[in-house]
């Protein structure tokens, strides 16, 4: 027996799932309103069995691991750290951060002791100190905690399916869909929910529910056949961060909101999908009406997606459900305040989930960033703007890269909000656009006579009796001579300055080469939601390159770092980190 079976499954619908996962078998069988199925394996375990993930073959098990997470408690997959102290998770996490640092010493030393035995220079100057310090690349401050343990995300994201039960549910996936999960649960105990995200998820779930009670409605998206209409409904607030941590204690949400709901139209008719969103809509607006606390519902939307996955691309259809318009980007949005800025959130435009606490982390960046006054300002992966405006008034000039139209779009309008106007925004691959940004600007920056130069034959210097260390130091000498002759020249930046936000993925290897080739760059904030990834982009912009180990660009020295909970509850960390050469 197979439990946990969407209720709505028929016979067909059934065989269908266990033939996707590969479930090699007698017979099965279920029925309507069954939430349970029949599965015939055959008399001899070892001749059949499913291509599972795991490389285990025996079907029995796989549908037995798909039972026990469709009735798994939702607090164990969104919010795995719940039942334990707030102090462990902090200790927990810095450890996390801690080794990603010793990794990026060991990636390090071991890239500098083969580029050693090839006969390169490969000389760490802070190798040594690193080794004596439990293989940390720098120094750790420790980790700063979330201001706002409950209810602090600003976003939710909930799906629309069946529960274990086959109900209608408005929460989480309780699995994996390749592990033969389809259960939605939920946000029942998740601490990291706002009580209106929770609420109006409710609504929606209580009004859906209705509707098939009374044999209405349409139904619920299938993974599996991905036919349905309901798919997501998403829950966007905003606030104001306090500006001194005094205020911390007493923050509250009581901004605007933002709901959308997500659909597949395909099959359905305009009167259909008119019916069905004017429906939802009248049941989130009684319920904002009856709710206890009151609810600034200031937006409501829908978005028409009809491809496989929930994830839809940035151009995907946007109603305004009140007016039936198409969505105005620029009035569709609601407005967070945080390090003493508005911003402009739309729908789908990345902004931290966690207001104060990511008020903490753009302030530390931008104080370890130290631009001065005629700096030109870097912000890779900038999203909306967030640190690239917070820092626009102590630079010349901030130039923000992100891959989301939508995102940088809203940094356009975050700019002209705040009245900032020495900015530049563009959309596209950072590994595109940087190297064309730091070409287009390399006339403007002041040479920096200090940086060291790449090793030359002593042919070319047509001196005999130089050493190689007295050839390296002649050249390096004769070229910062040339360098000083421009200092007095018409440019129009100092120096560049960078904070890069990758996404958990990291940066792209062309970024990384642009950012180490610019050696006017001389600091460079790593900011990264997962350590993994930053220790190896860090050891990327650290590691001798070339026969004097400055080939590529000059390699950078990790000098501190930081951990930070924006994740409370969840096994998530933030760290920062400052390099400099």
């Amino acid at each position: 027996m197979v439990q946990g079976v969407p209720e709505q499954w028929d016979d067909g619908a059934f065989a269908a799932w266990l033939t996707e996962l590969g479930c090699r078998r007698v017979s099965s069988k279920k029925r309507r309103r069954w939430t349970y199925g029949f599965v015939t394996f055959g008399e001899a375990k070892g001749k059949t069995g499913v291509a599972s993930t795991d490389g285990s073959t025996d079907a029995s098990a796989l549908i037995e691991r798909a039972n026990a997470n469709a009735r798994r408690d939702i607090r164990d997959v969104i919010t795995p750290l719940w039942n334990v102290s707030y102090g462990e998770q902090l200790a927990r996490k810095k450890e996390i951060v801690a080794e990603a640092m010793r990794n990026i010493t060991r990636g390090v030393r071991n890239a500098s002791n083969k580029a050693r035995k090839s006969g390169r220079r490969a000389d760490v100057g802070w190798m040594r100190a690193a080794l004596g310090n439990d293989k940390l690349c720098c120094e750790l401050g420790g980790i700063v905690r979330s201001p706002v343990l409950d209810g602090y995300r600003n976003k939710s994201e909930f799906t629309i399916g069946p529960s274990a039960n086959g109900e209608i549910t408005c929460g989480f996936n309780v699995g994996s869909f390749r592990d033969g999960v389809t259960a939605v649960a939920p946000p029942t105990g998740c601490r990291n929910i706002s009580d209106t995200a929770k609420y109006l998820g409710d609504a929606t779930q209580t009004y859906l529910r209705a509707r098939a009670a009374d044999g209405k409605g349409l139904p619920v998206y299938d993974k599996r056949k991905a036919t349905g209409f309901w798919r997501l409904f998403l829950c966007r607030e905003a606030g104001t961060a306090p500006a001194s941590e005094h205020g911390w204690k007493h923050w509250l949400r009581t901004g605007a909101v933002l709901v959308m709901f997500q659909v597949c139209t395909r099959g359905y008719t305009d009167e259909q999908v008119k019916e069905e969103c004017d429906g939802v809509l009248a049941a989130v607006e009684e319920a904002v009406a009856k709710s206890a606390k009151p609810i600034n519902l200031k937006t409501c939307l829908v978005q028409f997606w009809d491809g496989v996955s929930n994830v839809a691309p940035d151009d995907a259809e946007i109603k305004n459900l009140r007016t039936n318009a198409p969505s105005e980007k620029s009035a569709d949005i609601i407005h967070e305040h945080m390090c003493g800025l508005q911003f402009s959130l739309s729908a789908t435009a990345f902004f931290q989930v966690n207001t104060v606490a990511a008020e903490a982390l753009y302030r530390l960046a931008g104080e370890w960033a130290s631009p001065g006054g005629q700096s030109l300002l870097l912000d890779v992966c900038c999203g909306t703007g967030t640190i690239g405006l917070t820092l626009a008034r102590a630079v010349k000039k901030v130039v923000g890269v992100d891959i989301v139209e939508e995102s940088i779009r809203d940094a356009f309008t975050n700019a002209k909000l705040n009245g900032v106007d020495n900015t530049d925004w563009l959309a596209g691959k950072a590994e595109h656009v940087l190297p064309k940004v730091l070409n287009d600007y390399k006339t403007l920056i002041r040479p920096d006579g200090r940086a060291p130069k790449p090793f030359t034959a002593v042919s070319v210097l047509d001196d005999p009796d130089l050493s190689a260390d007295e050839e390296t130091e002649a050249i390096v000498e004769a070229k910062e001579t040339t360098n000083a002759e421009l200092v007095g020249a018409n440019h129009e930046f100092d120096d560049v300055v960078a904070i890069v936000d990758p996404p958990r993925a990291g940066l792209h290897r062309h970024v990384l080469s642009a950012l180490r080739r610019e050696n006017r760059l001389k600091r460079l904030v790593y900011v990264s939601c997962n350590a993994n990834t930053m220790a190896t982009n860090v050891i990327d912009l650290c590691v001798p390159q070339g026969a004097d180990g400055n080939g590529g660009g000059v390699p950078f020295t990790p000098v501190k770092a930081l951990a930070l909970d924006l994740f409370p509850h969840t096994a998530h960390v933030e760290a920062v980190l400052l390099l400099e050469r």
